[in-house]
């Protein structure tokens, strides 16, 4: 009698073992990416309810003012904005000016500078001259999810750097992006080149 032989070479059933073994590694990833992604966009999504509520408190409040025999300004510019929008009334943005490192903390949704900030920060520039120094820009994670906040950190420190070479031309500057992993803030970073 003949020998039975396998027409399969022992190295292909161990290729296919590990292929499976990673393609249901693959899947978790995805699912786990997933699960992660849409966390996020419930996070965005309350966020953008908050706004709008606080929009729509905004309208109550400027209906009964106008109620009241007040303006009816006040009512038509909220039905202008609604929704998202800078108020500098209720921005806060931390400005911390020390020797060697600058320190801008927002907790509002700003994307300028106001002038006295920007006049602080050239004042401390012209002092620093052409030495090191550090711009860090921080952006809360409370209300938003983790890409979102780079992503803003990243804008801001952009926009920053734009305010700076109005003044200031021939100053090279870097930038790039750190995400902290010790608090929920994320920061840009912006050195001389």
């Amino acid at each position: 009698m003949e020998e039975e032989s396998n027409p399969w070479p022992s190295f292909v059933d161990t290729f296919s073992s590990v292929l499976c073994i990673f393609i249901f590694i693959m899947l978790i990833f995805v699912l786990n990416n997933m699960l992660i992604v849409y966390d996020n966009s419930m996070k965005s999504y309350n966020v953008g309810k908050k706004s709008e509520q606080a929009a729509v408190g905004s309208d109550a409040t400027a209906a009964e003012s106008n109620a009241d025999g007040e303006s009816s300004k006040k009512e038509t510019a909220y039905e202008a904005e609604i929704g998202s929008f800078d108020n500098p009334n209720e921005e806060k943005i931390d400005l911390t000016i020390t020797d060697k490192a600058l320190t801008i903390l927002y907790q509002g949704k700003s994307k300028g500078y106001a002038k006295q900030e920007v006049l602080k920060i050239m004042d401390w520039l012209k002092k620093k001259d052409k030495q090191n120094f550090e711009i860090e820009l921080f952006v809360s994670q409370s209300d938003i999810s983790f890409s979102d906040s780079l992503r803003l950190a990243y804008e801001r420190g952009i926009i920053f750097m734009q305010e700076i070479k109005s003044v200031s031309p021939d100053l090279i500057l870097n930038i790039s992006v750190n995400a902290t992993s010790i608090s929920l803030e994320n920061k840009s970073v912006i050195t001389p080149k």
